[in-house]
Protein backbone atom coordinates (compact mmCIF):
# COMPACT_ATOMS: atom_id res chain seq x y z
CA UNK A 1 0.00 0.00 0.00
CA UNK A 2 1.30 3.43 -0.88
CA UNK A 3 1.23 5.83 1.99
CA UNK A 4 0.18 9.38 1.30
CA UNK A 5 2.33 11.93 3.04
CA UNK A 6 0.60 15.16 3.93
CA UNK A 7 2.90 18.13 4.07
CA UNK A 8 1.51 21.14 5.82
CA UNK A 9 3.21 24.38 4.97
CA UNK A 10 2.92 27.07 7.55
CA UNK A 11 3.21 30.56 6.16
CA UNK A 12 4.55 33.15 8.52
CA UNK A 13 3.54 36.61 7.34
CA UNK A 14 6.37 39.09 6.88
CA UNK A 15 5.29 42.53 7.93
CA UNK A 16 7.02 45.44 6.21
CA UNK A 17 6.80 48.65 8.14
CA UNK A 18 7.27 51.86 6.19
CA UNK A 19 9.50 54.31 7.96
CA UNK A 20 7.61 57.43 8.97
CA UNK A 21 8.86 60.63 7.40
CA UNK A 22 8.40 64.36 7.75
CA UNK A 23 8.41 66.88 4.87
CA UNK A 24 10.94 69.72 5.00
CA UNK A 25 10.30 72.83 2.91
CA UNK A 26 13.69 74.55 2.95
CA UNK A 27 12.90 77.90 1.31
CA UNK A 28 16.37 79.29 1.94
CA UNK A 29 17.94 76.57 -0.24
CA UNK A 30 14.89 76.11 -2.51
CA UNK A 31 14.56 72.43 -1.58
CA UNK A 32 11.63 70.21 -0.64
CA UNK A 33 12.48 66.82 0.83
CA UNK A 34 11.60 64.31 3.53
CA UNK A 35 13.51 63.18 6.60
CA UNK A 36 12.96 60.30 8.97
CA UNK A 37 10.89 61.26 11.99
CA UNK A 38 13.21 59.10 14.06
CA UNK A 39 16.28 60.85 12.63
CA UNK A 40 15.64 64.36 11.35
CA UNK A 41 19.01 64.56 9.62
CA UNK A 42 18.60 61.50 7.36
CA UNK A 43 16.80 62.19 4.11
CA UNK A 44 14.31 59.57 3.01
CA UNK A 45 12.02 59.65 0.00
CA UNK A 46 11.24 62.25 -2.65
CA UNK A 47 13.45 65.28 -3.24
CA UNK A 48 12.90 68.41 -5.34
CA UNK A 49 14.87 71.56 -6.01
CA UNK A 50 12.66 74.47 -6.97
CA UNK A 51 13.99 77.11 -9.37
CA UNK A 52 12.70 80.50 -10.37
CA UNK A 53 8.94 80.88 -10.84
CA UNK A 54 8.44 77.54 -9.02
CA UNK A 55 9.99 75.53 -11.84
CA UNK A 56 11.43 72.13 -10.93
CA UNK A 57 15.18 71.91 -11.49
CA UNK A 58 15.88 68.56 -9.83
CA UNK A 59 13.69 65.61 -8.96
CA UNK A 60 14.98 62.47 -7.28
CA UNK A 61 14.82 60.13 -4.33
CA UNK A 62 16.82 59.43 -1.17
CA UNK A 63 17.18 56.14 0.64
CA UNK A 64 18.63 56.30 4.14
CA UNK A 65 20.34 59.58 3.36
CA UNK A 66 21.88 58.45 0.05
CA UNK A 67 20.76 59.44 -3.45
CA UNK A 68 18.93 56.45 -4.91
CA UNK A 69 17.52 55.23 -8.23
CA UNK A 70 16.65 57.71 -11.00
CA UNK A 71 17.27 61.44 -10.72
CA UNK A 72 16.06 63.90 -13.35
CA UNK A 73 17.57 67.33 -14.00
CA UNK A 74 15.72 70.10 -15.83
CA UNK A 75 16.46 73.48 -17.37
CA UNK A 76 14.34 76.57 -16.75
CA UNK A 77 12.16 75.71 -19.75
CA UNK A 78 11.09 72.48 -18.06
CA UNK A 79 13.10 70.28 -20.44
CA UNK A 80 14.84 67.21 -19.06
CA UNK A 81 18.52 67.69 -19.80
CA UNK A 82 20.05 64.86 -17.76
CA UNK A 83 18.94 61.58 -16.22
CA UNK A 84 21.27 59.82 -13.80
CA UNK A 85 20.81 56.36 -12.29
CA UNK A 86 22.41 56.45 -8.83
CA UNK A 87 21.77 52.75 -8.35
CA UNK A 88 24.06 51.97 -11.28
CA UNK A 89 26.13 55.18 -11.04
CA UNK A 90 25.38 55.78 -14.69
CA UNK A 91 24.34 58.76 -16.80
CA UNK A 92 21.51 57.38 -18.92
CA UNK A 93 20.53 60.53 -20.83
CA UNK A 94 21.88 64.01 -21.50
CA UNK A 95 21.04 66.89 -23.80
CA UNK A 96 23.56 69.36 -25.23
CA UNK A 97 22.96 72.68 -26.94
CA UNK A 98 24.67 73.37 -30.25
CA UNK A 99 27.21 75.58 -28.50
CA UNK A 100 28.05 72.85 -26.00
CA UNK A 101 28.50 70.29 -28.79
CA UNK A 102 30.93 72.46 -30.75
CA UNK A 103 33.01 73.66 -27.81
CA UNK A 104 36.66 72.61 -27.64
CA UNK A 105 38.67 71.82 -24.50
CA UNK A 106 42.35 71.76 -23.68
CA UNK A 107 43.34 68.09 -23.47
CA UNK A 108 45.89 67.57 -20.70
CA UNK A 109 48.26 64.94 -22.04
CA UNK A 110 51.52 66.06 -20.46
CA UNK A 111 52.89 67.31 -23.78
CA UNK A 112 51.47 70.09 -25.94
CA UNK A 113 47.97 70.06 -24.36
CA UNK A 114 46.04 70.69 -27.59
CA UNK A 115 42.47 71.98 -27.81
CA UNK A 116 40.23 69.18 -29.04
CA UNK A 117 36.59 68.27 -29.55
CA UNK A 118 35.29 65.57 -27.23
CA UNK A 119 32.70 62.85 -27.80
CA UNK A 120 31.11 64.03 -24.57
CA UNK A 121 32.20 67.21 -22.81
CA UNK A 122 32.66 67.28 -19.05
CA UNK A 123 29.22 67.69 -17.52
CA UNK A 124 28.05 69.34 -14.36
CA UNK A 125 25.58 66.86 -12.90
CA UNK A 126 22.42 68.94 -12.97
CA UNK A 127 23.15 70.92 -16.11
CA UNK A 128 23.99 74.54 -16.82
CA UNK A 129 20.88 76.07 -15.26
CA UNK A 130 21.41 74.18 -12.01
CA UNK A 131 25.05 75.24 -12.02
CA UNK A 132 24.10 78.89 -12.49
CA UNK A 133 21.42 78.53 -9.82
CA UNK A 134 24.03 77.40 -7.28
CA UNK A 135 26.45 80.17 -8.24
CA UNK A 136 23.83 82.93 -8.08
CA UNK A 137 22.55 81.68 -4.73
CA UNK A 138 25.95 81.32 -3.09
CA UNK A 139 27.92 84.24 -4.47
CA UNK A 140 28.43 87.43 -2.46
CA UNK A 141 29.43 90.61 -4.24
CA UNK A 142 32.54 91.83 -2.38
CA UNK A 143 32.03 95.14 -0.59
CA UNK A 144 35.18 96.71 -2.04
CA UNK A 145 33.99 95.86 -5.57
CA UNK A 146 30.56 97.42 -5.03
CA UNK A 147 32.05 100.55 -3.45
CA UNK A 148 34.31 101.02 -6.47
CA UNK A 149 31.71 100.07 -9.09
CA UNK A 150 33.74 97.11 -10.37
CA UNK A 151 31.91 94.85 -12.83
CA UNK A 152 33.02 92.18 -15.29
CA UNK A 153 33.71 88.49 -15.77
CA UNK A 154 36.11 86.30 -13.85
CA UNK A 155 37.09 83.15 -15.74
CA UNK A 156 37.98 80.34 -13.35
CA UNK A 157 40.23 77.78 -15.00
CA UNK A 158 40.56 74.33 -13.44
CA UNK A 159 41.25 70.71 -14.26
CA UNK A 160 38.57 68.01 -14.41
CA UNK A 161 40.34 64.67 -14.42
CA UNK A 162 39.21 61.29 -15.75
CA UNK A 163 37.56 60.53 -12.41
CA UNK A 164 35.57 63.76 -12.36
CA UNK A 165 37.80 65.26 -9.65
CA UNK A 166 38.75 68.94 -9.87
CA UNK A 167 42.02 70.69 -9.07
CA UNK A 168 44.41 73.49 -10.04
CA UNK A 169 41.99 76.41 -9.79
CA UNK A 170 43.41 79.64 -11.19
CA UNK A 171 42.53 82.86 -13.05
CA UNK A 172 44.09 84.24 -16.22
CA UNK A 173 42.90 87.87 -15.97
CA UNK A 174 42.19 88.96 -12.38
CA UNK A 175 39.63 91.69 -11.71
CA UNK A 176 40.76 92.34 -8.14
CA UNK A 177 38.68 93.94 -5.36
CA UNK A 178 37.92 90.51 -3.90
CA UNK A 179 36.11 89.26 -7.01
CA UNK A 180 38.76 86.69 -7.92
CA UNK A 181 38.81 85.06 -4.49
CA UNK A 182 35.01 85.02 -4.27
CA UNK A 183 34.75 83.45 -7.74
CA UNK A 184 37.13 80.63 -6.88
CA UNK A 185 35.29 80.04 -3.59
CA UNK A 186 31.88 79.58 -5.21
CA UNK A 187 33.16 77.53 -8.17
CA UNK A 188 34.82 75.13 -5.73
CA UNK A 189 31.35 74.47 -4.29
CA UNK A 190 30.61 72.63 -7.56
CA UNK A 191 33.60 70.32 -7.14
CA UNK A 192 31.79 67.06 -6.32
CA UNK A 193 29.28 67.21 -9.18
CA UNK A 194 31.35 66.82 -12.34
CA UNK A 195 31.34 63.95 -14.82
CA UNK A 196 34.55 63.64 -16.87
CA UNK A 197 34.86 64.36 -20.57
CA UNK A 198 35.01 61.40 -22.94
CA UNK A 199 37.28 60.94 -25.95
CA UNK A 200 36.79 57.81 -28.05
CA UNK A 201 34.79 56.30 -25.20
CA UNK A 202 37.53 56.91 -22.61
CA UNK A 203 37.50 59.44 -19.76
CA UNK A 204 40.25 62.05 -20.11
CA UNK A 205 41.79 64.93 -18.17
CA UNK A 206 40.80 68.33 -19.53
CA UNK A 207 41.02 72.00 -18.64
CA UNK A 208 37.68 73.69 -18.03
CA UNK A 209 36.79 77.38 -17.96
CA UNK A 210 33.87 78.53 -15.79
CA UNK A 211 32.92 82.21 -16.11
CA UNK A 212 31.49 84.09 -13.14
CA UNK A 213 29.67 87.31 -14.03
CA UNK A 214 29.42 90.42 -11.88
CA UNK A 215 27.03 93.28 -12.62
CA UNK A 216 25.83 96.08 -10.41
CA UNK A 217 22.21 97.13 -10.76
CA UNK A 218 21.14 100.67 -9.99
CA UNK A 219 18.35 100.92 -7.45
Amino acid sequence: MTKAILIILTFIPVLLFAQKTKMINDKENSEVYFVLKSDKVTRQGEYKRIGYKNSILIKGNYKNGVKDSIWEYYNYDGKVIQIYDFTKNELTYYYLSGEEKSKKYKFINGADNPEISLNRPPLYLGGTDNLNFVLSREITYPKSATENGIMGTVNIIFTIDKNGKTSNYHINKPLGFGLDEESIRVVKLLADNWLPGLLNGQAVDIEYVQPVYYKLIDN
